[in-house]
């Protein structure tokens, strides 16, 4: 069993984050383009795990979301759409599990 409670070490880091990720709605339902401009301000290391067969949000918007994100690692989930997490929770994890093991070392797995 892993403890990831050490993970929020840097809670105003943290929180700075979701200040930035919060979309405002354009009256269309989707966010404004001004706001994923913001994205750059985010400083922490950033997993974006992205369904390679994902209708809703198409991999070239990943592209640039790493492209805005000055600390993104963009992977890829290939027979998958928009739910990485549900549609492939295997490799969702194992994706997961090796980038909070570069970025928190002391968490490793044996």
């Amino acid at each position: 069993s892993h403890s990831v409670g050490r993970l929020s070490a840097q809670p105003r880091r943290h929180a700075e984050l979701g200040q930035v990720t919060r979309k405002k709605r354009a009256p269309h339902g989707g966010a404004r383009h001004q706001d994923f401009e913001e994205l750059g301000r985010v400083k922490v290391p950033t997993l974006l795990v992205w369904g390679l067969n994902d209708n809703i949000t198409p991999p070239h918007v990943a592209h640039e979301f790493q492209r805005l994100l000055p600390n993104a690692e963009l992977r890829f989930i290939d027979r998958c759409g928009h739910a990485a997490m549900m549609e492939q929770p295997e490799e969702f994890n194992r994706v997961l599990e090796g980038f909070l093991n570069r970025i928190y070392p002391a968490l490793k797995t044996a």
